[in-house]
């Protein structure tokens, strides 16, 4: 349908565009998890942006978040990162015990695209102040 994004994969040696999310809603930002049998994503299907996961294998979808969540990065298997759509920061989601906590408080949602995880203790960011890269 017209006015909404989903995500989609293309198999580079096949040349194939395959649909991974089809809805009247908005799907952005999918992450492969651990192990390549699903993927994390943001939808606004609830009516507030959350993250979903995406399970390949049986084509069904569940809901991760509660209180929000727009874009998302995978660390490992037991963690991930997250930034809410209506406020500042990073979140920080165990998959083991479910606790959200906020760990960086004051990164805008737009340097997001900055955030690298590059393994299950570290994270690297870029945060754009009056034109300069803090």
């Amino acid at each position: 349908p017209e006015g909404n994004a989903d995500i989609y994969s293309y198999d580079v040696d096949k040349q194939e565009l395959n649909m991974l999310t089809q809805s009247v809603h908005n799907e952005i930002s999918p992450q492969w998890a651990a192990g390549d049998k699903g993927f994390y994503y943001g939808s606004n299907q609830t009516g507030q942006w959350e993250i979903w996961y995406k399970e390949l294998n049986n084509n069904s979808s569940k809901q991760i978040t509660n209180n929000g969540g727009y874009s998302v990065k995978v660390s490992g298997q037991s963690k991930l990162y997250f930034t809410r759509f209506d406020s500042t920061g990073i979140w920080q989601k165990s998959l083991n015990t479910g606790l959200e906590k906020r760990i960086i408080e004051d990164l805008h949602l737009f340097d997001w695209s900055n955030f690298v995880t590059c393994c299950p203790l570290r994270g690297y960011f870029v945060v754009h102040r009056l034109g300069q890269h803090v």
